[in-house]
């Protein structure tokens, strides 16, 4: 999963995931990548535990705040089928993905005054376990 939140943030803390609600549907483990400019990526150190319930949100801050504009999710393990909801934390502002039920992701805003853009999936190696 990539997510664009729409200008250069200089203090990216963490991720906030939550599995699929009402399936047995989640990330286990998953590292995360940053970009200013989405051609060059760079990882962020760590590996992290997602939320497996669709009803309980997992806060993993990172070890310390990072600058980006993209930030893309990378599972390193799943259960059952690949699928989560995610949101980028920030100093004083929290950016969700969120499905729109038309087979597209938006990304949004949880503050009215930050800006919104889109998300899309980012492709998973087929060397990942289950």
């Amino acid at each position: 999963m990539q997510m664009d939140l729409g200008d250069t943030f200089t203090n990216v803390a963490g991720i906030a995931t939550q599995a699929r609600r009402g399936n047995s549907q989640y990330v286990i483990k998953y590292t995360v990548q940053v970009s200013t400019d989405a051609n060059s990526y760079t990882n962020v150190p760590g590996e992290y535990t997602a939320g497996r319930s669709g009803e309980t949100k997992v806060e993993s801050k990172f070890p310390s705040p990072v600058v980006a504009r993209y930030v893309r999710i990378v599972a390193s393990s799943y259960g059952g089928h690949l699928s989560m909801r995610a949101a980028v934390l920030t100093a004083g502002k929290v950016f969700a993905c969120v499905g729109t039920g038309k087979g597209k992701a938006e990304l949004v805003p949880s503050l009215p005054k930050c800006r919104a853009s889109t998300c899309t999936p980012t492709a998973v190696p087929n060397s990942m376990g289950h």
